[in-house]
């Protein structure tokens, strides 16, 4: 895996999960939220009425929330703002679910992404951005 780890921060300017989304290529794998701390609205389609709900449901389900990319760009639009979150995109075929990124947003000050292919989004094309081999 490829581990990339970098501030929250660019200047005055907290790098949102939107940012971190739309700087790789996510359409193709399933996704699912293991863990979300933030002020936001929950996903259009969580069955509970507010982000304390979500919250818990992501924390105490085994396998986390599981979304399609359209939803998670569409939750990432609206959170105002992210102290912790981690989610895992992965592939799932017959015989195997093979985890390929995994990104994380910590305590309101930095983002790890664990992938098992470079990115070379926008995001990561503008910043210093060095990845480690793990």
């Amino acid at each position: 895996m490829i581990k990339y780890k970098f501030s929250m921060w660019i200047a005055k300017r907290k790098i949102s999960l939107l940012d971190v989304l739309e700087s790789i290529d996510g359409d193709s794998l399933d996704w699912r939220m293991e863990e979300f701390y933030g002020i936001a609205s929950p996903p259009k389609s969580f069955l509970g009425s507010s982000i304390t709900d979500f919250e818990d449901f992501v924390i105490k389900e085994n396998l986390g929330y599981q979304t399609n990319w359209s939803d998670l760009m569409d939750f990432a639009r609206g959170i105002d703002d992210l102290i912790d979150i981690r989610i895992v995109g992965s592939r799932t075929t017959a015989k195997k679910r093979s985890v390929l990124i995994i990104i994380e947003g910590i305590d309101s000050t930095e983002w790890e992404i664990n992938s098992y292919r470079q990115i070379t989004g926008s995001l990561f094309a503008d910043q210093d951005i060095d990845p480690q081999e793990k």
